[in-house]
């Protein structure tokens, strides 16, 4: 039975979850609807519902409008098959057929992931970027990574995308990352997986990693340590756009097809996690910049700290501390990769390639060889 019609709009608000984008959504909702004062709202959390009294609200329950979020939508899109309720979903835009006017309003993800690359580009120079997805893969996770390493891209700077089905765990796949890294979350409940990965691998944030999530939920944000800096979206003023929407179709606006209305208002939140590098970052690099520039010659540790301008023990403890070997490792290790690029590009004999990366002889360089790659520099070139 059809409950009895009051004068005005009825409208109902359906969700699966009350988290801080939530909340912040229908504050902007209610910012604009407490205005009109024939709207008549009825809030109901869909996990909290059987079938059949979800069924009678969304079907028979004589709304005049529907606000639900994309999880809902998509679970039952029956909600869209009456003609006579207008229905905005807040989220993902998902290509759908219907009778009914269905309007999609969301944040604008391809933004949320470049203004992502621009800030970290902004605040100093990192030797590598790389973004972690939600676990399932949701879509807007995808628009946020693919736009994050488009920008990185466009400006010559590499991004590396967490894959949880490749094989690495993301602890492992966060200590492979050159340091300093820059690593974007799709959001901030991910930001604080990635931290405690971090802390489990004892990595330094935000020295050895800069870590950003996106919805500055403050609950999660502000309680983790070191305190998330997080994109947020305007998620309120997302609300106001629905309800602006939703008041379109209840004075005759008819979209032919699904509509989608962008929100692109947001702003960095910053904490801890993306305070700037310290003074040891700018040594560290300066150094590794130092030893590349020089690696074909036989360079010693003694002259990368005398570059420095610091004194050996000073030089040795902050490598030790913030790149995790000495000195004399890193210049080792750049030499082992100038002569993996020399191999590859060339084909001089062993004993050249040997001499111009700044090994003493071939078969010095050979023994190091063999021990880093597991194969001879011949047929590690042959392979």
């Amino acid at each position: 039975m059809t409950k009895p019609k009051r004068k005005g709009r009825d409208v109902l608000i359906l969700l699966t979850d009350t988290g801080a984008s939530t909340r912040d959504f229908l504050s902007g909702f209610s910012r604009f609807s407490r205005f009109r004062h024939d709207w008549h709202m009825r809030l109901r959390r869909v996990d909290n519902m059987d079938a059949s009294e979800f069924n009678f609200l969304a079907s028979q329950g004589g709304y005049d409008g529907i606000i639900t979020n994309e999880d809902v939508f998509l679970a039952h899109p029956e909600i869209s098959e009456n003609p006579g309720t207008a229905v905005v979903v807040f989220g993902t835009y998902s290509e759908v057929k219907t009778p009914a006017p269905i309007v999609f309003v969301q944040n604008d993800n391809d933004t949320i992931g470049r203004f992502a690359a621009q800030y970290f580009m902004q605040l100093g120079r990192f030797r590598s970027f790389g973004f972690v997805p939600t676990h399932n893969r949701r879509a807007w996770s995808d628009v946020r990574a693919a736009a994050f390493r488009s920008e990185l891209t466009a400006n010559s700077c590499d991004c590396r995308i967490f894959d949880e089905s490749g094989g690495l765990s993301l602890e492992d796949w966060l200590v492979e990352l050159p340091k300093p890294a820059a690593v974007m979350s799709a959001c901030d409940r991910v930001a604080v997986e990635v931290a405690a990965s971090c802390a489990s691998a004892k990595l330094n944030v935000p020295s050895q990693v800069s870590l950003l999530g996106v919805d500055n939920d403050s609950l999660l944000c502000e309680f983790d340590s070191p305190a998330l800096s997080s994109i947020f979206p305007r998620h309120d003023t997302t609300g106001v756009l629905a309800a602006k929407a939703l008041n379109r179709l209840f004075h005759g606006w008819r979209p032919e097809s699904p509509q989608r209305i962008l929100c692109d208002e947001m702003e960095i939140v910053e904490r801890e996690s993306t305070a700037s590098p310290s003074p040891a970052t700018h040594l560290i690099q300066s150094a590794l910049e130092f030893i590349r520039q020089n690696v074909r010659r036989n360079i010693t540790a003694g002259e990368v700290v005398r570059h420095l301008k610091v004194s050996p023990s000073l030089a040795n403890l902050r490598f030790r501390e913030f790149h995790g070997k000495t000195i004399g490792e890193t210049i080792q290790e750049e030499r082992l990769n100038e002569a993996c690029r020399t191999l590859s590009m060339t084909s001089l004999p062993v004993r050249k390639v040997a001499k111009l990366c700044g090994f003493p002889n071939a078969s010095h360089f050979g023994a190091l060889f063999r021990r880093r790659f597991g194969t001879s520099p011949g047929q590690w070139r042959q392979s």
